[in-house]
């Protein structure tokens, strides 16, 4: 069988690092394609398939002491603000296990469940700053620099963060 899926939620929240206050914007967000292969004639499934990924988090961070960045220590008074994206690979292939209780059956409502991996490819960290430097100074391009440290840092730690794990329920109408 084939089979398409959407999905949709955002989370605001707040949170702290470094001794920055961050307020933060998830989004989960996507659409699937998925072929399904019940190989007992049953209702349990394995299922391939791709996801068009929307997910990720932005953010701000308001300074209001001195916070580290690279190498160097900026104050509130250099640094307003830190802003934060962080987005994933739109392309995502899938593949899970499940039920569809409605499989083989004369109804035309039933539940489905779905366990699953997606691979979306280690998410990509975006930092900038709003600053108070010239835009030609000595300052600014230290800042650059260390904003560019700072990213990569965060890169690495991202990395390794490839693989998904899915869980998915939903109610089924067949026509």
């Amino acid at each position: 069988g084939l089979r398409a899926g959407a999905n949709y939620f955002t989370y605001g929240y707040e949170a702290t690092e470094s001794d920055i206050n961050y307020d933060l914007d998830l989004e989960l967000k996507s659409f699937g394609l998925f072929a399904d292969i019940h190989p007992f004639k049953q209702a349990f499934r394995l299922s391939v398939g791709f996801l068009i990924n929307g997910n990720g988090i932005d953010g701000t961070g308001k300074i209001t002491n001195s916070v580290e960045i690279g190498e160097r220590s900026y104050d509130s008074n250099e640094i307003k603000s830190i802003l934060l994206d962080v987005s994933f690979n739109t392309f995502a292939p899938y593949v899970g296990l499940g039920f569809d209780t409605t499989f083989g059956d004369e109804d035309n409502w039933g539940f489905t469940f779905d366990l699953g991996v997606m691979f979306s490819g280690a998410p990509e960290a975006k930092l900038s700053v709003q600053d108070t430097f010239a835009a030609n100074s000595i300052e600014k391009t230290t800042l650059n620099q260390d904003i560019n440290k700072e990213e990569q840092s965060l890169q690495n730690d991202l990395d390794a963060y490839e693989f998904y794990p899915v869980l998915s329920t939903g109610i089924v109408y067949q026509f």
